[in-house]
């Protein structure tokens, strides 16, 4: 007996350990906890999920994007607002409220509607650059507001030129009693040399279209990349003044008919 014991032991010291494979499950569960704690978080694409960028780097885009859209915002409202203000100056030129202030204040709004449309220009510009580059289209609303706010400044510069040429004004004495900072003030009056007279008329009609210009420059940029309008929606426009002419003439025809009918009953 004591034998034959021996011998099962030698025999289950001899059987080698064969270990049984880990579920599937519990593999997909460790791989989906050691993703969580990873550094580095998945991003769905397309049913796929690519590695490529961190939460962090994502939040920093995220967060530049709206501090941008929300500083467009705001440049393209006070834009609206300088807008306004210089429309009504200028239909204040050639009334009895016309006068040197007046004009001061047409510069000066002018001046600053321009620096608004170069300065939300160059903000909002290069991100829908690198979107069109990207192939993405371009759907920015932002972009549409800042054109049409462009394109009712540049039709009022081509105002304001036209009414200061027909109505033009002397200046010299308003801006001379004015201080001024610069030096020339005090070579002036120190008499150590005399500048000529300055014609106010003709520097305020260089300095509008110079302005004009910039924004022909930057609507030209930013049209470029405006959305257009689909072959199929301007068909559908084509037809629709087609039937409206069509309709028309049927309702002539009608009316006619129904005036001669009027007639013989009054008769």
């Amino acid at each position: 007996m004591a034998s034959s014991n021996s011998n099962e032991a030698q025999q289950d010291q001899s059987v080698p350990v064969v270990q049984q494979p880990k579920l599937k499950k519990a593999s997909r569960k460790e791989n989906r906890s050691s993703e969580e704690n990873s550094w580095c978080h998945s991003v769905i694409f397309c049913g796929k999920r690519r590695h490529k960028r961190t939460v962090s780097e994502l939040a920093e885009i995220s967060k530049s994007v709206e501090a941008q859209n929300s500083e467009c915002a705001k440049n393209i409202e006070e834009l609206n607002n300088y807008l306004a203000v210089f429309r009504d100056h200028l239909m204040h030129v050639a009334k009895p409220q016309d006068c040197p202030e007046i004009r001061d204040r047409i510069k000066e709004t002018r001046r600053k509607c321009l620096e608004l449309c170069i300065s939300t220009s160059d903000i909002l510009m290069p991100q829908v650059r690198s979107d069109v580059a990207d192939g993405i289209p371009v759907d920015n609303q932002q972009l549409v507001n800042l054109v049409c706010c462009t394109q009712l400044f540049h039709r009022e510069l081509r105002k304001c030129y036209s009414l200061v040429v027909s109505n033009p004004m002397d200046m010299t004495t308003y801006y001379e009693k004015k201080p001024r900072t610069s030096g020339v003030s005090v070579l002036d009056k120190l008499i150590l040399f005399k500048m000529g007279p300055r014609d106010y008329h003709k520097e305020e009609l260089q300095s509008i279209v110079r302005d004009t210009e910039k924004t022909t420059n930057v609507l030209h940029e930013m049209k470029e990349f405006m959305p257009c309008e689909s072959n199929d929606k301007m068909l559908i426009d084509e037809n629709v003044q087609r039937w409206n002419k069509r309709t028309k003439k049927g309702s002539y025809k009608f009316a006619e008919g129904w005036i001669c009918y009027c007639g013989s009953n009054l008769s």
